[in-house]
C-alpha cells in the first residue's frame, strides 16, 4: 500500500451510513454476494492440487501466495460440503460453481495429496501447520530445534474437523475411507497433559520450545479453539484421560447437552481454568481475563456437533453475537471514529490491522471486546485495536446464531447487503479482478472505522471462512441445521 495517508473518521459525507443500512432498500440480488464470496474463495484454491493457500492478496503488489495451509484446507472441505448442497439447488443460480463430481474430485485429491506428502510429526501424526508452495516442504513457521516437522495440534483438528463433515456429508466409500485413514493416523493423547493442558505444536511427540526462563510454553489451558482439538481427542483417542479431561474443562458437569452450566474445570499448572470473564452482563470462558476473539464460538460452531447441541455453549454464541454488536456501536460512539458506521459494521476478528498506528505496515492480530473500550483505543494494534479494524466474516458468520430474536435485532443480512451495494468506498469492502475473467468481484473483509480509505494487504483464508458458512445458511433450505447435521 505504500506510504499510505488514510484520512480519519468522517468521510462519508451527510447520509449516515447506519441510516442508509437500516432505512435503504437496495434492488440486489442476494445470491450476487454469495457468488462474489465462492469466486473469492476459489481464489484460495490451487485447481492442481486442490490445496488452500494460507493467505491472498487483496492488494495490488501485496505479495505472492507462497504457502499452503492445513487449516484452510479443513474449511475448503466444509465449504465444499456447501457449494455441494448449494450446486444440487435449483433454486440457487450460481455462476461461480463446480459440479458434485469435480468437487469430489477435487477433495479427494487434496485429500490424498494430505495422506502421502504432507509433513507431520513422526511420533504423534499431527500436521504441520503451513508447506511451501512449490517444494512442499514445512516451511519453520513453528520450531525445529528438537528436529523433524513440527505438528499443530489445532491446525491438524481443523483439517480433520472439515474432511468429517465432508466424509459425513458426501456418503461416499472413497472419501470415507481417506478421511478415515487421516484420523486414525493420529495419536491423540500426545495432545492433552492432564496436568500442563493442551499441546500447541508437538515434535517428537513432544511439546516443543522454552521461553527466555526456560520455561516450556507450548501448552494452553481451556477455554479457546483448542477446544476442537480436545473433542476430537476424547472422539477418537479411546482414552478415558482424554474424555475425562474433555468433560472436565470443556463440558457442563451435570445435564449434558441440556445443562447451561459451566464446566467444573480444574488446575492445571497450578491455576484455576477456564477463567470466567463478563462482558455486557453476561458471563463467557476463556483461558485468560478477557474475552476471547468472537471467531473461536464461531469455529466450534461450525466445525462441532458437541458445541452446536449444548445449551450453555447457545446461549454463549448468541451472546457473543449480541455482545460483538454492542461493543462495535459503543465504540464507534464513543472515540470519534467514523460515526456513520454506528450499527452498521462490527466483528471481533482476526487477520491484518496497521503496525503499532503506522498505516502502510501490516501485523496480524485477533481483536475481541472489552469492558475498557478507552483501553482498545488508547493501546497499538498489537495489543488493542487503536485503529478500530472491524472483521465483516465475524458479522456474516453469526447468521448461524439459531435464535429468530437475536436475528431480528442484529439484521446481519441487510447489512451486508447494503455494505456490498454501497462498495469500496467502505474501507472493509474490496473489489478484486476474478481470475481468468474480465470482471472484479466485491469482497467484504477487514475495514477500519477510523481510518475510512484503509485497506487490508492480504486476507487469511481461515479469517474469511465464516463470512461464506455465514451467509450460506440463508440460501439452504435448513441452512443452520446443515450444521449440526453434518459436523463430527
Amino acid at each position: 500500500m505504500g506510504n499510505c495517508s488514510c484520512k480519519d473518521a468522517g468521510a462519508l459525507g451527510k447520509t449516515e451510513l447506519s441510516e442508509t443500512i437500516e432505512s435503504r432498500a437496495f434492488d440486489v440480488n442476494d445470491i450476487q454476494l454469495l457468488d462474489d464470496a465462492f469466486a473469492f474463495w476459489d481464489m484460495y484454491r490451487n485447481s492442481d492440487t486442490g490445496l488452500y493457500y494460507d493467505a491472498i492478496s487483496v492488494l495490488e503488489n501485496s505479495g505472492d501466495n507462497e504457502k499452503y495451509s492445513i487449516s484452510a484446507l479443513g474449511f475448503g472441505l466444509i465449504i465444499n460440503a456447501v457449494l455441494w448442497e448449494l450446486s444440487s439447488d435449483a433454486a440457487v443460480s450460481l455462476n461461480n460453481t463446480r459440479s458434485p463430481d469435480a468437487i469430489k474430485s477435487d477433495s479427494l485429491q487434496a485429500l490424498q495429496f494430505v495422506k502421502e506428502n504432507w509433513p507431520r510429526d513422526a511420533t504423534s501424526g499431527f500436521f504441520c501447520h503451513f508447506i511451501k508452495k512449490t517444494s512442499h516442504e514445512a516451511t519453520g513457521d513453528h520450531s525445529t530445534e528438537k528436529g523433524g516437522p513440527a505438528g499443530s495440534t489445532i491446525d491438524t483438528s481443523i483439517f480433520l474437523a472439515g474432511a468429517l463433515f465432508l466424509r459425513n456429508y458426501a456418503n461416499d466409500a472413497e472419501i470415507t475411507s481417506t478421511v478415515d485413514d487421516l484420523v486414525q493416523s493420529v495419536s491423540w493423547e500426545y495432545a492433552i497433559n492432564p496436568e500442563r493442558g493442551i499441546a500447541m505444536v508437538l515434535i517428537d511427540g513432544q511439546g516443543a520450545g522454552t521461553d527466555a526462563d526456560g520455561n516450556d510454553y507450548n501448552y494452553c489451558a481451556p477455554w479457546n479453539e483448542y477446544y476442537l482439538v480436545a473433542y476430537l481427542a476424547k472422539t477418537f483417542g479411546n482414552n478415558e484421560s482424554l474424555t475425562r479431561f474433555f468433560d472436565q474443562f470443556f463440558y457442563p458437569p451435570t445435564g449434558g447437552g441440556q445443562s447451561a452450566e459451566f464446566p467444573t474445570g480444574g488446575l492445571l499448572n497450578g491455576n484455576q481454568y477456564p477463567k470466567p470473564v463478563e462482558f455486557g452482563g453476561n458471563k463467557f470462558l476463556s483461558d485468560q481475563d478477557a474475552m476471547q476473539s468472537s471467531f473461536v464460538p464461531l469455529f466450534c460452531r461450525f466445525l462441532s456437533k458437541s458445541f452446536s447441541e449444548s445449551l450453555m455453549y447457545q446461549n454463549m454464541l448468541k451472546n457473543y453475537a449480541l455482545g460483538d454488536a454492542s461493543f462495535w456501536s459503543n465504540f464507534i460512539d464513543q472515540y470519534g471514529a467514523d460515526k456513520t458506521l454506528k450499527y452498521a459494521v462490527w466483528g471481533c476478528g482476526a487477520g491484518k490491522s496497521p503496525d503499532d498506528g503506522d498505516l502502510s505496515k501490516y501485523v496480524y492480530v485477533a481483536d475481541h471486546m472489552d469492558n475498557d473500550i478507552k483501553k482498545q483505543y488508547d493501546t497499538l494494534e498489537n495489543k488493542g485495536n487503536a485503529s478500530m479494524v472491524y472483521s465483516l466474516p465475524i458479522m456474516a458468520g453469526f447468521l448461524v446464531v439459531d435464535d429468530e430474536d437475536v436475528q431480528n435485532r442484529l439484521t446481519i443480512k441487510d447489512k451486508l447487503k447494503s455494505l456490498y451495494m454501497l462498495g469500496k468506498e467502505i474501507s472493509g469492502v474490496y473489489e478484486i479482478a476474478n481470475v481468468g475473467t474480465s470482471n472484479s468481484v466485491k469482497v467484504l473483509w477487514r475495514g477500519s472505522a477510523r481510518y475510512t480509505d484503509w485497506k487490508a494487504d492480504r486476507a487469511t483464508c481461515v479469517d474469511y471462512a465464516p463470512f461464506i458458512l455465514g451467509y450460506a445458511t440463508l440460501f439452504m433450505s435448513d441452512g443452520r441445521g446443515f450444521y449440526l447435521k453434518h459436523s463430527v
